[in-house]
């Protein structure tokens, strides 16, 4: 795995909640879109920063809603963050399913190609597998994300059934299923992208 030795953005929270991210150099656009966004999927990667080891972990979620709130679609993003996260914890702690978390921020958040994504960092000292049976704001529980998870595909399938034409919810399909990792049901979605794609 590749590792970043540069800090990528800065990030600075004004007491009236906007999210400002400021490049600390010229490439750092050029260096995320490498690094992630060509993927054009949700994804772990580490980085050395402040001579610390991170994950970086990307989210992407399709919104073809032109009224949703930007609540509503960093609700989307930190629920893909957390669950792209736990996915990657699961396979580096075999059998763990719940985690303490702390020290996460928002690195980044943008658009690309008509979808929405955030880029979050971790500290990996600042991730513990845990065994309590109580849950905090800091806690990465499998069964609360992957019932969260499992809702979200649900209402994305019964978009796509009321309007097939729906091509970001069918990218948001593809993502979801690529995530989860059911690559059969993520090929038709994409199929489905293709298709409506070159349809327009």
């Amino acid at each position: 795995m590749r590792c970043l030795t540069k800090q990528l953005v800065k990030v600075t929270v004004l007491s009236i909640g906007i999210l400002l991210v400021q490049p600390l150099y010229a490439n750092a656009e050029a260096i995320k879109a490498e690094y992630f966004l060509n993927d054009n999927k949700n994804a772990v990667a580490e980085l050395v920063r402040d001579g610390k080891s991170c994950y970086l972990i990307q989210a992407i979620f399709s919104d073809g809603n032109l009224n949703s709130t930007v609540e509503y679609r960093r609700s989307k993003l930190n629920l893909l963050t957390r669950f792209t996260l736990l996915k990657h914890l699961q396979r580096k702690y075999k059998g763990a399913s719940k985690f303490q978390l702390s020290g996460m921020q928002i690195l980044e958040l943008g658009k690309n190609e008509g979808a929405y994504y955030q880029v979050s960092q971790i500290p990996i000292a600042n991730i513990t597998p845990s065994l309590s049976k109580a849950n905090t704001s800091n806690t990465l529980d499998a069964n609360v994300v992957e019932s969260s998870i499992v809702k979200e595909i649900s209402e994305s399938e019964l978009k796509v059934k009321t309007n097939p034409s729906a091509i970001d919810a069918w990218k948001n399909l593809f993502n979801l299923y690529f995530t989860t990792g059911d690559l059969d049901k993520a090929n038709s979605a994409m199929d489905r992208v293709m298709s409506l794609k070159f349809a327009q």
